[in-house]
């Protein structure tokens, strides 16, 4: 019996190794990631019956990536918070603009820049 344990062990990892391939292969295919979102909203109940909910969305765009995060706590106050990233090949710097709003209506706004020298052929 140990013997077709193995078996089944073997046959499944050798399963997920040919799917996980198929599915590198299918991302480094070089197509535009452009457009891809993920919209996930979490609802989150405590021991008193408390609630709160957090809606996320990301899109992915030609040079970089849209996010907005929003949580409503169980008292109806909201804090979010909206951040864009984008990449400029030509001078390969990275820029980042995050805004957080707490739910209090405080709100900060920050730029972040990171530069690296574009890789030479």
């Amino acid at each position: 019996m140990k013997f077709a344990f193995a078996s089944k062990l073997m046959l499944a990892a050798t399963l997920l190794s040919a799917t996980t391939l198929v599915v590198d292969v299918a991302n480094a295919s070089g197509r535009p990631r452009s457009g891809n979102s993920v919209h996930r909203t979490t609802t989150h109940t405590g021991p008193r019956g408390n609630t709160a909910t957090r809606v996320h969305d990301r899109t992915v765009t030609d040079n970089g990536f849209n996010s907005s995060t929003s949580v409503t706590g169980p008292k109806g106050k909201t804090a979010s918070r909206e951040q864009s990233g984008a990449y400029d090949a030509s001078t390969g710097t990275w820029t980042r603009n995050i805004r957080s709003t707490g739910p209090n209506g405080n709100s900060t706004t920050r730029t972040k820049t990171v530069t690296r020298p574009p890789s030479q052929p």
